[in-house]
C-alpha cells in the first residue's frame, strides 16, 4: 500500500474514484485515475478471496 500511496502522490491525475465493496468473504477496492487530457487511464483492483490478488491495468491511447 505504501507503493500505491506514493504512486498516487506522484501522479498528476485529477479524477480519483474509489469504489469499496465489502461482504463476508469478499473485499474489493477499485481506484480509477483519469488524466486531464483523457489519454491515460490507470485502474487498480484489489480483491481478497482468502488469497491476496492484485491486478493492475494501464490503458494509453
Amino acid at each position: 500500500m505504501r507503493f500505491v500511496l506514493d504512486f498516487i502522490n506522484q501522479t498528476r491525475y485529477l479524477v480519483i474514484f474509489f469504489n469499496f465493496l465489502s461482504t463476508k468473504s469478499i473485499v474489493g477496492v477499485q481506484i480509477l485515475y483519469n488524466a486531464q487530457s483523457q489519454n491515460a487511464c490507470l485502474g487498480l483492483s484489489f480483491s481478497l478471496f482468502g488469497k491476496a490478488l492484485l491486478q493492475m491495468w494501464l490503458f494509453a491511447s
